[in-house]
């Protein structure tokens, strides 16, 4: 049992850099990539292992806050179903448990014993999807024509294999904080490699040109560098930064215009749509992952077009998704599991866990532009490394 958890793990890192090449349709509204399969096994089998040798769990109060609001969201789904009887019942409860499946990941670090394979293997895969991304931007930096898939129309921007610069740009700050715990914990002779992918980490979040990717950047950045006491790093750093903005910024292309307002727009104007939905079911929510049916519900978004867009699911800010969907209650019980998280992380004594802090930060500021809290291939990441931070120490 535990050789097979142990196996879909490593495999689980080494496909990450496939992000969603390789997704298919199901049904109507429920597509899958082989990660998913992959990490719905280790779920089954984490459980199984569990109850069969009586282990304790990490994290339990946020496990059980997950677990609560999940059952919310459960309810207010059912609940919605048979009120309004627009929602697909299958497609949005096979989302549940998708999601549920991820947040299975953080169970599973105890069951390693082998740091460096564990750390070098992280490394080998986020290297593959930076390399990647490169490649992408290179031969395919036009994904207008990719519209008719419900992909938005990016233009000369870096997406990699996840087909969204904001997304895989947060991606990548998550993989460049690891890289620079690293770089700052070990001595120069075994921290050159994660130096020089380091680098290429920081270019490819700049070529994304994502100013979500890169807010969150600098939040993770700025409160390592407050927490190392590192302040000189630390301006620096923001130096670096305001030249890397200007150089490669062109005001005249909309996609890479630092101080573009087309986008902002359409954020402002889906937040005000999300809140306007949470304004008529604040009590328990439209149903978790029903979200794209409330949209066709109350009139914001036509039925063609919502069935067909990626980003019609869910709203651009993670909390009002959550509230949106699970309602006061469920977005209550959400936030409590992240603050018994952090709290766990803070007493606990091991170092990296102030870079996974760092990393929660660049998430956190992250999920106030986009969805990024319930964007699988980054919780996946984000509990992977939490689950191994005694490895990764």
């Amino acid at each position: 049992m535990k050789r097979a958890i142990l196996f879909l793990t490593y495999l689980l890192i080494c496909i990450f850099p496939l992000g969603l090449l390789f997704r298919v349709r199901l049904v109507s509204g429920v597509q899958i990539i082989p990660q998913d399969i992959v990490v719905l096994g280790i779920m089954f089998l984490t459980i199984i292992y569990y109850v069969k040798d009586h282990r304790k769990l990490e994290f339990k109060e946020f496990f059980l806050f997950q677990a609560l609001f999940i059952a919310v969201g459960l309810i207010s789904l059912v609940v919605n179903h048979f009120i309004y009887r627009d929602i697909n019942l299958t497609a949005s409860f096979l989302y549940v448990i998708r999601y549920a499946s991820y947040v299975s990941l953080l169970a599973i670090g105890p069951l390693f014993e082998k740091s460096k394979s564990i750390k070098n293997t992280l490394i080998f895969s986020g290297g593959v999807f930076v390399l990647f991304g490169f490649i992408q931007f290179i031969l395919f930096n036009d994904l207008r024509k990719l519209f008719y898939l419900g992909w938005d129309e990016h233009l000369y921007r870096l997406f990699s294999t996840l087909f969204d610069p904001n997304f895989a740009g947060i991606w990548y700050v998550l993989f460049f904080l690891l890289l620079l715990n690293i770089v700052a914990k070990e001595k120069y002779e075994k921290s050159y490699k994660a130096l020089i992918v380091a680098f290429f980490t920081i270019v490819a979040i700049y070529l994304t040109y994502s100013r979500t990717a890169l807010v969150a950047l600098v939040a993770g950045v700025t409160t390592m560098g407050i927490v190392r006491r590192k302040f000189k790093v630390l301006l620096l750093s923001f130096a670096a930064f305001i030249i890397l903005l200007v150089t490669v910024s062109d005001i005249s292309i909309e996609g890479l215009n630092p101080l573009r307002t087309v986008s902002t727009f359409d954020r402002i104007k889906s937040m005000n749509e999300a809140v306007d939905i949470i304004r008529k079911s604040n009590f328990m929510g439209v149903g978790f992952n029903a979200f794209r049916y409330a949209q066709v519900r109350y009139g914001i978004r036509n039925p063609i077009g919502a069935a067909v867009s990626n980003s019609d699911a869910g709203t651009d800010n993670s909390l009002l998704f959550v509230t949106a969907t699970t309602g006061i209650a469920g977005g209550v019980l959400y936030l409590l599991s992240y603050v018994f998280l952090i709290k766990n992380l803070v007493y606990e004594r091991n170092s990296f866990n102030f870079t996974l802090i760092c990393m929660l930060v660049s998430i956190g500021v992250g999920s106030f532009f986009v969805n990024v809290l319930f964007y699988t291939p980054v919780l996946a990441w984000l509990f992977l490394l939490i689950g191994f931070r005694r490895k990764l120490n």
